[in-house]
């Protein structure tokens, strides 16, 4: 950092995008040693790393996407949902749709925790065309939360029907089989009544 301040002082300014380039790298890396154990001092490295990182950087996205698992992890979660919208449209801006799209769970996952059910639900389903195009563990997943919602909203037949469509496609591509899927088929079954039971 003593470098940079004494670059910009001496108005050095064909050496301060490497200075700035090489301590934004340096602090990415603290962060990840400090993810587990000092999960603030990651944060706050990472939002370091940021304002040196240039807007076009390919080191900017991820580095948001971390930025928000991270606040997540900490409950600190409408700051966790700003961080993972900037990484989608940061993401976005550089032409990357899969990695954009493969953000949506986490993204998901923290407007739940906030209570924003209906954009989390419109964010799934922005999703979905992406992911039915490229078939994998992402389109696993959505099916997984589907299932999961039938759940939450009493509707066992979609949550049952979900859920085997997501084992199917899991053994159809080879991917482990998906427990949390197992688990809500046979919660959908449960509460199935009439002939849906049969």
């Amino acid at each position: 950092r003593r470098a940079l301040d004494l670059a910009t002082a001496l108005d050095a300014q064909d050496i301060q995008p490497r200075i700035r380039a090489d301590l934004a790298a340096s602090l990415l890396a603290a962060s990840e040693r400090n993810a587990t154990m000092q999960p603030a001092r990651a944060i706050d490295q990472i939002r370091a790393a940021l304002d040196l990182l240039d807007p076009k950087d390919p080191r900017r996205p991820p580095a948001l996407a971390r930025l928000g698992t991270a606040l997540h992890a900490r409950y600190e979660m409408p700051q966790a949902v700003e961080a993972f919208e900037a990484a989608r449209a940061a993401f976005a801006d550089l032409g990357d749709e899969m990695a954009a799209t493969g953000l949506v769970f986490r993204y998901v996952a923290a407007l739940l925790d906030v209570g924003q059910d209906a954009k989390a639900q419109a964010a799934l389903e922005e999703a979905r065309p992406i992911l039915e195009a490229n078939p994998g563990p992402g389109l696993v997943d959505l099916l997984i939360e589907q299932a999961i919602r039938g759940a939450r909203v009493d509707d066992p037949v979609g949550t049952a029907r979900a859920a085997e469509d997501a084992l199917k496609l899991a053994a159809s591509l080879g991917l482990p089989r998906p427990y949390r899927a197992a688990m809500y088929r046979a919660i959908g079954r449960m509460g199935m009544t009439g002939p849906d039971a049969d």
